[in-house]
This record gives C-alpha cells, sequence and structure tokens, in this order.
C-alpha cells in the first residue's frame, strides 16, 4: 500500500495503474486507457495526503487466503478519514484490490460529510 500512495502523491499515475488490480494482476492494460486513467485520477483526488496510517483487520469477512484487509486512516489538512482496503497477492507481490472511496469525506469541501 505504500507504493501506490507514493504514487498517488507523485503524480504517477502509470505506478498507480502498475499497483492496483486483483488476483489476475494490475490494471494497466486490462482496461483501456481513458477509462484506466479516469478511475485513477479519481482515487489520486481522494487519496491525496499528508499522511496516512495502516491498521491490519483481524476478521475481515468474506477475505481470500491471498487478500488482506487493512483500515487506513488518511490525513488531509485537518480532515481526518478511516477507510477499509484490500490488498491482493499477485505473483510476488500485493497490489490495491480495493479502497471504499465512498467512506472519505469529498477532498474538494471542508471537514464535513455532506
Amino acid at each position: 500500500m505504500g507504493r501506490f500512495m507514493e504514487a498517488v502523491q507523485a503524480d504517477d499515475i502509470e505506478g498507480m495503474g502498475r499497483l492496483w488490480g486483483t488476483k489476475d494482476g494490475p490494471m494497466n492494460g486490462r482496461l483501456d486507457q481513458e477509462a484506466l486513467e479516469m478511475r485513477l485520477r479519481v482515487m489520486q483526488v481522494y487519496l491525496r495526503h499528508d499522511s496516512f496510517e495502516l491498521a491490519p483487520i483481524r476478521s475481515a469477512f468474506g477475505l481470500r487466503g491471498t487478500e488482506i484487509a487493512y483500515q487506513m486512516t488518511i490525513t488531509r489538512g485537518a480532515c481526518t478519514d478511516t477507510v477499509p482496503v484490500v490488498m491482493v497477492r499477485w505473483r510476488n507481490q500485493w497490489l490495491l484490490q480495493s479502497v471504499d472511496l465512498d467512506a472519505m469525506r469529498n477532498p474538494a469541501r471542508p471537514c464535513s460529510r455532506e
């Protein structure tokens, strides 16, 4: 997750695409390039941060042995959000499989849930 978040901060959309995927591999080359970039840009807007921390979720329901769930706390200015994240094993690395952006504040607004 750390490498994905580094790519977010570095505006490295290609790197994000190499680190976002499923058990079948990264999304780079698997989605239409325009659609992939649009999805990654949306994720980037939400995941830009001043800091982040990960805490493993010990009893995440429905995970397979190749998946790990975390609660990620993202701090952006005075705003802090905690969201579930699932990482999946692919070959010799971990890919970001999902992050619940719906659980986050709108990054374009002040710290409110609206």
